[in-house]
């Protein structure tokens, strides 16, 4: 594969935007150290950006691209709103941010104050500030788009017109099914001076195969804008059949998390967890996460380490041990290889090459799994679930191939905006 001749030009890669996220900046710091952080395109949130910043400043000098999410919608909400985002400078301290804090009377000037972070913090780019809405109709859709203008103003009066703004449309996943909507919601943001549009979907739960089919239908409205889309907090299978099908140019995600978006908390009041979280340690082959005590109960069962132990030199070199040892960078490399074998392929039969090489192993797979005895019901149940999703996944991505629909119109891949487009280790995109 190293030595790829094309005959029309390299198709355009799928990018992926990693989520830093607030608890995995360390694991991320030693992976940079060892070479084995194989990604360029980074998304920092705002309450932690000070904190992360030994992290933040090595990958800036280092050539990467940075992208500040502004976290407005977290703010202006009740549900998100405690913690960590109170300590941003355009928060109000005692309550979530509403609609006349946007106003010329209110004293406070949001905007200003997030271009101001943006610039002295030089970032790439930043996120415009938006909400959740409930739809088109919606009174934080007008602010968002007045918002998004005054952003750009900002920016271009202290100098900053290198800084690029995207915009992050945060839906429900019935706003984004509805036509109607999403025609009006096109009408509007045409005009505005972002670069990237990223789709943030609300779901309640995992996206299910069907979920994956109508998000890709909806997504290629959006192309009427000729921007670059982003397919945000969408990871695994569903991620990549959005890339395959056109659907998007790159995808957004954190290490393990964020890789779905659900809103349903958000209107309630916050209650923070307590304790850490569980190590999950990610198995390709069915598209889930395991804990190390899950893994252990599998790996116990005949034939079981043949089929789920990463065998793969590069990532795992103790197979088992590298996998629990270090689990962020098994997944890094294990999500760039799959972006890296999908972008090979031509856009006109990425979704072919999708098919064949990433769903069907993974059906193969999980057949081979449900045929393990292994001593745990609960695993067994996960693996029978597992197994089900993909074979449903399976149907429907065949039938959307065998399918009248155009999807050689594709979302074009996000213009890099770090300095520096080589990566001193193994250049991904």
């Amino acid at each position: 594969m190293d030595k790829i001749i094309y005959l029309h030009g390299k198709p355009e890669p799928v990018a992926l935007y990693l989520r830093i996220g607030n608890k995995g900046h360390r694991q991320l710091e030693t992976l940079f150290g060892a070479g084995r952080l194989y990604i360029n395109r980074f998304l920092v949130d705002a309450p932690f950006y000070d904190n992360q910043r030994d992290l933040i400043n090595t990958l800036h000098e280092d050539g990467a691209e940075i992208v500040l999410d502004t976290n407005i919608a977290d703010l202006s909400v009740p549900g998100r709103f405690e913690g960590a985002c109170r300590k941003i400078p355009w928060a109000i301290e005692d309550r979530p941010l509403e609609p006349r804090d946007f106003r010329p009377s209110s004293g406070i000037d949001i905007i200003e104050r997030i271009a101001r972070f943006a610039v002295s913090r030089q970032v790439d780019a930043v996120l415009s500030p938006s909400h959740l809405l409930e739809g088109t109709f919606d009174p934080w859709f007008t602010i968002d788009v007045e918002s998004c203008n005054k952003l750009r103003m900002y920016l271009e009066a202290k100098g900053a017109s290198n800084i690029s703004i995207d915009y992050p449309l945060l839906i429900p996943y019935t706003v984004f099914r509805n036509q109607e909507q999403r025609a009006r919601i096109i009408n509007v943001l045409k005009d505005l001076p972002f670069e990237n549009l990223w789709l943030r979907i609300s779901h309640s739960g995992q996206m299910t195969p069907l979920g994956t089919l109508r998000y890709i239908s909806a997504a290629h409205d959006f192309l009427q804008l000729k921007k670059p889309i982003i397919a945000d907090c969408v990871g695994g299978l569903p991620g990549l059949a959005i890339a395959a099908f056109g659907g998007c140019g790159a995808i957004a995600h954190g290490v393990g998390e964020k890789e779905q978006f659900d809103t349903s908390s958000w209107k309630k009041t916050r209650v923070e967890q307590k304790g850490g979280q569980r190590k999950r340690i990610y198995i390709p082959g069915i598209d889930r996460y395991l804990n190390e005590e899950q893994l252990e109960t599998l790996f116990r069962a005949r034939k079981a380490y043949r089929i789920f132990a990463c065998t793969d030199r590069e990532c795992c070199k103790r197979g088992r041990d590298d996998m629990v040892e270090f689990p962020f960078a098994h997944f890094i490399c294990q999500r760039n290889k799959q972006l890296e074998d999908l972008s090979r392929a031509p856009g006109s039969r990425r979704a072919e090459h999708f098919l064949k090489h990433h769903v069907e192993p993974a059906l193969s797979i999980c057949g081979q799994a449900t045929k393990l005895k292994i001593e745990n019901a609960s695993l067994t149940s996960l693996l029978k679930k597992a197994n089900k999703r993909i074979e449903t996944f399976h149907r429907v991505i065949e039938n959307l191939l065998k399918s009248n629909q155009d999807y050689t119109i594709r979302s074009s891949t996000p213009h890099f905006r770090g300095s520096s487009l080589s990566i001193p280790r193994r250049e991904v995109h």
